[in-house]
């Protein structure tokens, strides 16, 4: 279906001679116009639905984006970019110390796979040039990759907004932590519950809820920002408010612990069941840049090199970095075909976010996966 767009995050749809306004961010209803205020709308005119926001206020943000930005044809680039680059997701490579049950990376020890330190390099060049603000470092495990620290580096004289290490702690010690310090990194953490038996079955490394929680209380000591992430699962859903207490125990803010359910991707596995568990409410700890940007495109970069709009998005291969760099693949503008009814919340039991929703509901629509090498699959090594 075709349709247009108004810069950060509006669709229009001409319908039955009407014109539908609908937000991509779903922060309101969609608007209706009809007649002549349609037909300025669709010509970039402004001026009559801002003599209206008197008395149809629901039109006010609407009208002032149409204002800065007339209608044009949805690209490939607008649906990643929105209102400017928000976060990349920069994977190291594969390896992990951990072996968890729901990976949505499929990550293990025995895993070699990694971006070279060129790659990783040219990816936050290209990073910082397309806008974005916060470069998150995982992986695999980011602390086991020997590109961390020339990759921190890296970020840290560009000027990134944050850099944050997404990690299990596992491998923090003092002398790492000496040598990031000056960059200020922030840290987030995944952890599973208060109950070490729990947590240690879902990750299927003994010993390791005790060690990550070390890396907390050591990172939160040190001075930086931390915040931690509860995943949700079968196992540990139930006790989940104890868990909370545990992590504020450590040092962690209220506001920079985040829990969701797990995600269907990797070797998670959505439970169907998940919203009828009683869980602690979300109280922040969320990715997002604290000036919020908006409908903030995101983006992640794989152990593989393969390019995604989401970390978790891996079913939606954006193009290859080892075939062309991260701004080519980025800033294509392949014309976007909008289906005639969007369903993004068809999406969530991969993501979790309703704008990667939306997202991975008008990519899909319109094939903009380009053909690329397929790695073979590496079943996880028994023990």
């Amino acid at each position: 279906m075709n349709a247009r767009f108004v810069p950060p995050a509006w669709l229009l749809f001409e319908r039955g001679g009407a014109l539908e306004v609908r937000d991509l961010e779903a922060r309101a209803p969609a608007l209706a116009l009809s007649g002549a205020l349609a037909a300025a709308a669709l010509e970039g005119d402004a001026a009559p639905l801002l003599r209206l926001v008197p008395f149809r206020p629901e039109l006010s943000d609407f009208a002032r984006d149409l204002s800065a930005a007339a209608p044009r044809a949805l690209t490939r680039a607008d649906v990643l970019r929105g209102g400017g680059y928000r976060m990349l997701f920069l994977e190291l490579g594969a390896r992990c110390n951990e072996r968890c049950v729901h990976c949505y990376a499929e990550s293990h020890p025995s895993r070699a796979e990694a971006l070279t330190l060129d790659e990783v390099l040219a990816v936050l060049d290209d990073a910082h040039a397309l806008g974005f603000r916060v470069v998150q470092l995982t992986g695999g495990d980011p602390l086991i990759a020997p590109t961390l620290l020339p990759a921190a580096r890296r970020a840290h004289a560009l000027g990134f907004e944050t850099i944050e290490i997404y990690t299990n702690g596992l491998s923090l010690d003092r002398a790492l932590l000496d040598e990031l310090l000056p960059l200020r990194p922030s840290f987030a953490f995944s952890f599973y519950s208060h109950d070490a038996e729990i947590h240690d079955a879902i990750t299927r490394t003994p010993g390791s809820q005790a060690r990550t929680a070390r890396a907390i209380a050591m990172t939160v000591d040190a001075g930086l920002d931390v915040r931690v992430s509860l995943i949700a699962l079968e196992l540990n859903h139930a006790s989940l408010d104890r868990t909370v207490e545990l992590v504020r125990a450590l040092g962690v803010s209220p506001d920079a612990i985040r829990v969701d359910v797990q995600r269907g991707v990797g070797r998670g596995t959505f439970a169907a069941d998940s919203d009828t568990w009683t869980m602690p409410a979300p109280s922040g700890g969320s990715h997002r840049p604290r000036e919020e940007i908006r409908f903030g495109g995101m983006a992640c970069v794989g152990f593989d090199g393969l390019v995604y709009p989401c970390i978790f998005s891996r079913h939606l291969p954006l193009g290859d970095l080892r075939r062309e760099r991260l701004r080519t693949i980025l800033e294509r503008r392949d014309e976007v075909v909008v289906p005639a009814h969007l369903e993004p919340a068809s999406f969530r039991e991969r993501l979790a976010c309703g704008d990667c929703q939306m997202r991975a509901a008008l990519l899909t629509s319109s094939g903009p996966c380009v053909p690329l090498r397929r790695p073979s699959p590496r079943p996880e090594p028994t023990r």
